[in-house]
């Protein structure tokens, strides 16, 4: 599923639930430009984010005056990216500093969110 359509801002129930039975919450949130050649880190301001279970994942939606990039990417770009406990990070082998607006769209559960 792709939630593209999220507002930049808090969490937002997806609807969905994981394996075990938790809440998949999405958020978007603004990255600005992506990097030159190099790794970028941006604060998520998720609390909570269950990293251990790794119940994650990351869509990115870039625009620039050369069109749009939405990863994952099935082209030739290398463009890899984590997420920690605080901060979203990306990384990218070429110089994608064109991307001038970007967001991701990361989808997550919460610790204090468990499923009984």
């Amino acid at each position: 599923m792709y939630y593209y359509n999220l507002e930049l801002g808090g969490k937002q129930d997806t609807g969905a639930k994981d394996a075990n039975g938790n809440i998949i919450y999405g958020k978007a949130v603004a990255v600005g430009a992506l990097p030159n050649a190099t790794t970028k880190n941006t604060a998520h301001g998720v609390t909570n984010l269950n990293v251990a279970a790794g119940a994650y994942s990351g869509l990115i939606h870039a625009i620039s005056s050369n069109g749009t990039l939405n990863v994952p990417y099935d082209g030739h770009i290398t463009l890899t990216w984590s997420i920690s406990a605080t901060n979203f990070t990306v990384t990218a082998a070429t110089n994608l500093s064109a991307y001038a607006s970007s967001s991701v769209v990361i989808l997550f559960t919460e610790t204090d969110d468990e499923a009984s």
